[in-house]
């Protein structure tokens, strides 16, 4: 998933993107440039994402980092998290 899709899960958890920014203690904006995949949002915005829809936070963690970055290697890095199935245990295998 993108990261579009979660703001978009959340906003309809929320009510609306106005709702969700409220939440979020940011300015709609902002919000509303991530949905768009203009931009990212702040680490600790993209974890009350998560937790709001009960999402996994590094699968959403990842497709933040994804909409920015450039270098081919951490594209690499963020993209195998997003798609892995239990992103904890890769984190792990990464770290060993």
């Amino acid at each position: 998933m993108e990261l579009s899709d979660y703001i978009r899960q959340a906003a309809e958890k929320a009510g609306s993107i106005s709702a969700l920014s409220r939440a979020l203690g940011i300015n709609q904006p902002e919000v509303s440039k991530a949905a768009n995949g203009r931009g990212r949002l702040p680490l600790d915005k993209v974890i009350q994402i998560a937790d709001m829809i009960e999402a996994d936070r590094i699968a959403v963690i990842s497709a933040n980092e994804l909409v920015t970055e450039k270098k081919p290697e951490k594209r690499d890095f963020w993209s195998h998290l997003l798609a892995s199935p239990s992103s904890a245990s890769y984190i792990r295998h990464m770290m060993n």
